[in-house]
């Protein structure tokens, strides 16, 4: 038995100071075609385009898949799909016109972060856990655009406490075991757990807290409450889907 805690997902993440200068209005990108036409500008200005986390695995997966859903993916039909190549292309295209550093291809979420701190780059692919360091530095977050317009869907991440099964039942230990999980999901506590891991909760009425108490929050929420799960459609077939749009996004970005 599982409870699902915190929620997290990813979304483009701006240096306001450097747009401003390339001319750049982020309420312009709506789609692929004016984010590219933003990050062209940032970079003809002199600045770097975008970073994000392209590393073998999961963690490079998990933010390819807001490309591959905003141009229409299902994971049902992943790998050699036209969807898949679309955003292979967009991703590993921002490599090859040097608009994104050719270490994606190996940086975690991290690392890709620490780059985006430095202040030269226009963009980023980062995640909600980023968000006291991006208030830090006047960094402002918008929803990561579909292909063709609209706010591509991400993957929902989280935290989970959980209750493993037990051969030899113990009613008492049981109890006890129900007991401190629901304190430690009761809404202060979750409340001050989500607070200091920079994560929403997963309820909403403590979502709801977290942004009266903090508005930096607000432009998160809508993204977190129409993110797609990873494992709805195809179970426990995602590790292997995984794992091949993680070959294929490794030989895309390290092509040539």
């Amino acid at each position: 038995m599982g409870f699902l805690t915190a929620l997290t997902h990813w979304a483009c993440i701006t240096n306001p100071d450097v747009l401003n200068k390339a001319g750049v209005d982020p309420e312009s990108i709506t789609d692929w075609d004016s984010l590219n036409s933003a990050i062209e500008k940032v970079v003809n200005a002199g600045y770097k385009g975008i970073t994000f986390s392209g590393i073998s695995g999961e963690e490079g997966t998990f933010q390819f898949l807001p490309w591959f859903w905003g141009a229409g993916g299902q994971l049902k039909d992943a790998s050699g799909s036209s969807a898949e190549q679309d955003a292979l292309d967009l991703v590993s295209g921002w490599v090859q016109k040097g608009w994104a550093p050719k270490s994606v291809a190996t940086d975690n979420q991290s690392a890709a972060w620490d780059l985006f701190l430095g202040g030269d780059y226009g963009f980023s692919e980062n995640g909600s856990w980023q968000m006291e360091s991006a208030v830090e530095k006047g960094y402002k977050m918008i929803s990561i655009p579909s292909k063709d317009g609209g706010v591509a869907p991400v993957p929902s991440g989280g935290e989970f406490i959980t209750i493993p099964a037990q051969k030899t039942k113990d009613s008492d230990k049981m109890k006890a075991t129900a007991e401190v999980i629901q304190c430690l999901i009761d809404g202060d506590n979750l409340k001050k757990t989500n607070d200091e891991m920079v994560y929403l909760a997963a309820k909403s009425d403590v979502r709801k807290q977290q942004v009266e108490e903090n508005s930096a929050w607000a432009p998160w929420v809508d993204a977190v409450e129409n993110a797609e799960g990873r494992t709805t459609d195809v179970g426990l077939e995602y590790e292997d889907i995984s794992a091949q749009l993680s070959e294929d996004l490794q030989a895309a970005l390290n092509k040539g």
